[in-house]
């Protein structure tokens, strides 16, 4: 349900005149897929091919902002990690 809902988001991004609010939202989603199983982390290169393949002028500044909305979200449940794991 969360890749379907974060690749519609991106399809969506393109297509809006609102496209900000689109990549945060692909980029919360995203997240969370990463979050429920953390080997979603791999299709991270793929989404950000579709998101640098738009327009030329913004596409990097897109691609920062999904991945800086991604590591936003998922920072919390990393650091919890590394603090329960580290040393044993």
């Amino acid at each position: 349900l969360a890749l379907t809902t974060s690749f519609a988001a991106v399809m969506l991004l393109q297509q809006s005149d609102r496209r900000w609010r689109w990549l945060v939202l692909a980029g919360v989603l995203f997240a969370l897929m990463v979050a429920s199983r953390s080997l979603f982390i791999l299709w991270l290169p793929g989404i950000l091919l579709l998101l640098l393949c738009d327009s030329p002028k913004q596409r990097w500044r897109r691609g920062a902002v999904f991945v800086f909305v991604v590591v936003l979200c998922l920072a919390p449940w990393w650091s919890r990690n590394a603090y329960w794991t580290s040393g044993r």
